[in-house]
């Protein structure tokens, strides 16, 4: 391994809010990391719990670490904001309710390095609920991947193998140059990454799982439906464009991600709710056009193909099946999540 001095400085993000119980565990996983010379920026967004004293805390014993806090504006705001004071000439982020093991940063730069690439992906592990056990180490051979960005884009766009998330990759920081995510949004990872995707010429991903990702009660992802949420509509209608100006050979995986954002946010309406119906009539606009594409494209997932099939019977009937196979799903994760025995934990 280089000296550290030899080591270019990594800013790793964490944004911070409300995880009061779960903060701990993510600021350790990161200090922890086999890569050491990092700058590690903690962005607190106005918590009310004890998460402003943990961070101040873990900087006193630790000189990499920076803490931010701000009145609360929402992750894209603490984003925007840590990005602006990053030294580091690669950046990493991390939510504050995650965690990521002790390889992550120096698997994502020794690929990053090997293959001349802007951005290096690893995958993840969800977790749900409150699950704060051990982790299991990853023992899979590293399977890196090179690709050039429109082939990365369409990867992310359908959802295989790249996620539209910002964590779990490590990118060059000035692909962040002229872009920032979308203040007082939410989903705004949606609304940012593939733009930066776009700009970088290679990107290499690794199927090896660095990073646990934490979906519980109350995140944005598993909240019911409110009106910001239609946001991520608005996204992925600006990624359709986007892509059939600049990627037009690769429309069908923007017109795949357009139909599953509307059906997303559709299931969360609840179904007999006449509060929101101008916004259930605009996603059933877009369902309707595109679910016949999405039935013949070969390279969507089954399961949104299933759902396509299935809103034939009904936009209605549609969203039960999506909830019923979404509750059991929960369900049987919810049972297993005491079942990591690794060898590491933090």
């Amino acid at each position: 391994m280089h000296r550290i001095t030899e080591m270019p400085l990594v800013s790793v993000i964490v944004t911070i809010y409300q995880v009061e119980d779960l903060l701990r565990q993510c600021i350790v996983s990161v200090m922890n990391q086999t890569y050491k010379n990092l700058e590690i920026i903690l962005v607190n967004d106005g918590s009310t719990d004890g998460c402003s004293e943990i961070c101040d805390e873990y900087a006193k014993n630790d000189k990499r670490i920076k803490v931010i806090h701000k009145k609360n504006s929402g992750q894209s705001d603490s984003q925007n904001l840590a990005l602006g004071l990053t030294s580091g000439k690669y950046v990493t982020f991390v939510d504050g309710d995650d965690y990521i093991l002790p390889q992550m940063v120096q698997s994502l730069y020794k690929n990053l390095i090997k293959y001349d690439c802007n951005i290096s992906v690893c995958g993840h592990i969800r977790l749900y609920g409150d699950n704060n056990s051990y982790a299991q180490l990853t023992k899979k051979a590293s399977r890196a991947k090179v690709i050039d960005a429109e082939l990365a884009l369409q990867d992310m766009l359908y959802q295989k193998n790249i996620n539209n998330n910002a964590w779990g990759k490590l990118y060059k920081r000035d692909l962040f140059d002229g872009i920032l995510f979308p203040s007082g949004c939410i989903n705004q990872d949606l609304g940012t990454t593939y733009k930066i995707f776009s700009k970088s010429k290679k990107i290499v991903t690794d199927c090896r799982k660095y990073y646990f990702y934490r979906q519980r009660e109350g995140s944005v992802i598993n909240s019911k439906f409110r009106p910001k949420r239609m946001a991520g509509l608005k996204f992925a209608k600006d990624i359709q464009n986007y892509i059939k100006m600049r990627h037009p050979r690769i429309i069908l995986s923007a017109e795949n991600r357009l139909f599953m954002e509307a059906l997303f946010i559709f299931v969360q309406i609840p179904l007999f709710d006449d509060s929101f119906n101008d916004e259930r009539k605009e996603l059933i606009s877009i369902i309707s056009k595109y679910r016949n594409h999405i039935i013949k494209d070969g390279k969507s997932k089954l399961t949104y193909r299933f759902y396509a099939i299935t809103s034939y019977a009904g936009y209605n009937n549609m969203a039960r099946f999506y909830n019923f196979k979404t509750n059991i799903l929960n369900y049987v994760r919810t049972k297993s999540a005491g079942l990591f025995h690794g060898a590491y934990k933090v």
